[in-house]
């Protein structure tokens, strides 16, 4: 009825997608397409996804490669984007209290969208990285 290439197809065309990219060795493709096959699957990319979420195949440091990758994607975007005279506006009328606060995020990080924009400010305008909050 279905034969290996069908299996393959939809294997490659799970691993295409960006989430599942990172895992989309030649081998894994293959394994995953077999145990489709073996456990008489109907082709399709959620049984592929089913195939290889029962490999267990994911593994916290892929996934925080993945997630760093993802991060930093989005760190590009947001500094890609021209700053808007609002936003130059907003960065200057800041108290220091509030701009640390927004800078620096709940988690005492830097690492959220205004930090990053605010960032750009400071290389395109002169703004100053506020100091690092103390910890309580």
């Amino acid at each position: 009825m279905f034969d290996q290439r069908d299996y393959k197809k939809f294997a490659e065309d799970f691993f295409r997608h960006e989430d599942n990219s990172i895992y989309g060795r030649a081998e894994v493709v293959a394994a995953v397409a077999q145990l489709m096959s073996d456990a008489k699957m109907i082709p399709s990319i959620v049984s592929a996804r089913v195939a290889f979420d029962a490999m267990q195949l994911r593994t916290p440091e892929l996934e925080a490669t993945r997630a760093r990758a993802a991060i930093n994607q989005v760190a590009r975007e947001l500094d890609a984007e021209p700053l808007t005279r609002s936003e130059c506006e907003e960065f200057a009328s800041l108290s220091r209290a509030d701009l640390a606060k927004l800078y620096w995020g709940d988690d005492n990080s830097g690492v959220n969208a205004f930090a990053i924009r605010y960032r750009k400010g400071c290389r395109e305008h002169g703004f100053v990285i506020p100091p690092r909050p103390s910890r309580p």
